[in-house]
């Protein structure tokens, strides 16, 4: 059979109509526009829970350093029983504080020496917290916990721009608890 045959036989005439090419293009516009719009708002969703895992994790990171009295360098030896914590003061919602107690007031104040200030993801803010201004630190060897302004516990809420909120409470006991707004 020759290819002028074989085209014959299947009839290439036959195509789509202009109304079949719009409707289908139609569909696969209005698909790709719902979901855009479905990444977008389960995006900032994904940035709310990797912020509150950090914060968990970086909380997690200060107890850890608390419980191997790993020494920092920056610290007067004299006052310094190596104490870690974690500092947040609401009027910078979008970062905290990790540091050494290197004075052992169980607060951070400027003497203190920073180890990181931590940044949160685009689009998500420190909402609330238990007081203006919090510090949660870890003393050695169990490690003990003081919450400042003295508290049983200590809540902060991250949000992100659509509404959504996580709570993170820790406790004297050192026990972390995550809730939804």
């Amino acid at each position: 059979m020759s290819f002028k045959n074989f085209f014959k036989k299947i009839n290439l005439s036959k195509g789509f109509t202009l109304t079949e090419l719009l409707v289908v293009t139609s569909i696969i516009l209005i698909l790709t526009v719902v979901v855009l719009a479905s990444y977008k708002f389960f995006q900032s969703g994904i940035f709310l829970q990797q912020s509150t895992n950090r914060l968990i994790q970086d909380i997690r990171r200060m107890e850890g350093m608390a419980i191997a009295a790993q020494e920092c360098s920056s610290c007067d030896p004299k006052n310094y029983k190596y104490s870690y914590g974690v500092y947040f003061n609401s009027s910078s919602q979008d970062s905290y504080i990790l540091f050494a107690d290197c004075n052992n007031n169980k607060n951070y104040d400027g003497n203190d020496d920073i180890i990181e200030k931590v940044k949160l993801d685009k689009d998500i803010i420190i909402s609330s917290l238990s007081a203006n201004s919090l510090s949660i630190v870890f003393s050695p060897p169990d490690p003990e916990v003081d919450i400042n302004p003295s508290s049983d516990e200590a809540e902060i809420t991250l949000s992100d721009n659509k509404g959504r909120s996580k709570k993170v409470i820790i406790n004297k006991a050192g026990l972390i608890a995550i809730g939804a707004e």
